[in-house]
C-alpha cells in the first residue's frame, strides 16, 4: 500500500497556474483564509530516476 504524501506549493506558482487554467483553485486574500488547505491528486505518468 502506498503512503499518503502532503505537499506545500508556493502561492506565486499557484497564481501563475491559475492565469493559464481557470480550473486551478487559489487562496483567497480575505483575512483568515490564507492558510486554507486544498486537497488534490498527484498522478505520476512514468517513473523517472
Amino acid at each position: 500500500m502506498r503512503r499518503l504524501n502532503l505537499y506545500t506549493l508556493d502561492m506565486k506558482y499557484v497564481r501563475d497556474l491559475a492565469k493559464v487554467d481557470d480550473k486551478v483553485m487559489f487562496v483567497s486574500p480575505q483575512l483568515g483564509k490564507q492558510r486554507r488547505p486544498f486537497v488534490g491528486v498527484v498522478l505520476v505518468c512514468g517513473e523517472r530516476d
